[in-house]
């Protein structure tokens, strides 16, 4: 079970996880997800930038079986995240073009192929209380604390034997 964590502020703690299109090279993937935590710092906080990693997808998501993920955690105020997943959604169907040695026109396919936000969820602060040892535990420590007795009883019988056989001695030389 968690917990949303609001500041006194109202801001909220949200997540971005998005993947980009392996279309893409590894550095334009860098690129486009730097503009996506620029976008960020525009309206709020950024808390955890995001770094595409390459990944294969379990299923093909529009035709594509592998894709780069990345994951940002910010702060954003809850009235602003509407705005920001409509600029998302925009630039998930943005489509650029450009002009290939015969000068036709060629539309490439959308930079980002599935998105996802998440309100980041953070359990209440708790406060710190020791636990009591397990039952076990102690009598393991009281065992040992026996044990210890009796290893250390030895040593003060040979003591007191050795006391008695000094004054067995001096009796019999009188």
């Amino acid at each position: 079970m968690c917990y949303i964590k609001q500041t006194s502020n109202g801001v909220k703690l949200y997540q971005l996880t998005y993947l980009i299109s392996p279309e893409l090279s590894f550095e334009e993937a860098k690129d486009f997800s730097q503009e996506i935590d620029s976008l960020i710092l525009k309206k709020g906080k950024l808390i955890k930038p995001g770094g595409p990693s390459r990944r294969a997808l379990a299923y093909p998501i529009k035709k594509q079986t592998a894709a780069y993920l990345t994951r940002s955690e910010f702060h954003l105020e809850p009235q602003e995240i509407e705005n920001f997943k409509k600029e998302i959604k925009n630039r998930a169907s943005e489509r650029s073009e450009g002009e290939d040695e015969n000068k036709v026109l060629i539309a490439s396919k959308s930079k980002i192929l599935r998105f996802l936000f998440l309100e980041k969820k953070i359990p209440p602060e708790k406060p710190k209380t020791k636990l009591p040892p397990k039952p076990e535990l102690l009598r393991r420590v009281e065992m040992n604390e026996v044990h210890r007795q009796e290893e250390k009883e030895p040593a003060s019988k040979k003591a007191e034997l050795e006391k008695i056989g000094e004054k067995l001695e001096e009796i019999l030389k009188e």
